[in-house]
């Protein structure tokens, strides 16, 4: 439960159904730990296998909630369709997605050749486009559900050297 100015809030999570991009540490794992936390069952993903085993298994251990760890790269489609197909197989429903993931290289526009253009357009845009188009429609099947993305200040403030970042969320934000 949340705590809110020293009362308990009940935020509607027991038993909802959460994935979360790169949960394996940082940002995402902070996430799937408050979710988890708040009474709802959570699928992690991350490409380092055992860091993401760990992470399930001390927020499972910590809060008591069910953890899946579904290890995967998010820029490949193939891995974000398995990663809602084992969610969905696994707990039988999908509430609430939470779109993190890591961020291209730096560099400047004029030093970013074509490779980290594709790269970027697949970590950082793609990412969006493909977990939100492939969690919608469980989640109108049983009648809504919430996305939240998660993007880099960037999209607010341009930072120096992180071109690819900022261009590629920014077409993430108004995919969203």
């Amino acid at each position: 439960m949340a705590r809110h100015h020293g009362e308990t809030m009940e935020l509607g999570l027991t038993d909802k159904v959460a994935i979360v991009g790169g949960g394996s540490k940082g940002l995402g794992r902070a996430c799937a730990l408050g979710l988890s936390r708040e009474g709802a069952r959570v699928a992690l993903c991350s490409r380092t296998a055992e860091p993401l085993a760990r992470a399930a298994k001390e927020i499972s251990d910590e809060t008591g909630s069910e953890v899946l760890a579904v290890p995967g790269d998010l820029s490949r489609y193939e891995d974000i369709k398995s990663l809602i197909s084992r969610t969905t197989d696994h707990f039988g429903r999908l509430d609430i997605l939470v779109n993190n993931s890591g961020g291209p290289p730096a560099g400047s526009a004029q030093d970013s050749g074509e490779d980290l253009w594709e790269q970027a357009v697949q970590m950082s845009l793609l990412f969006f486009v493909r977990m939100s188009r492939e969690a919608v429609p469980h989640m109108r099947k049983q009648g809504g559900g919430r996305i939240i993305n998660l993007f880099a200040s960037s999209v607010k403030q341009p930072i120096e050297n992180l071109v690819l970042s900022a261009a590629t969320r920014l077409g993430a934000l108004g995919f969203a």
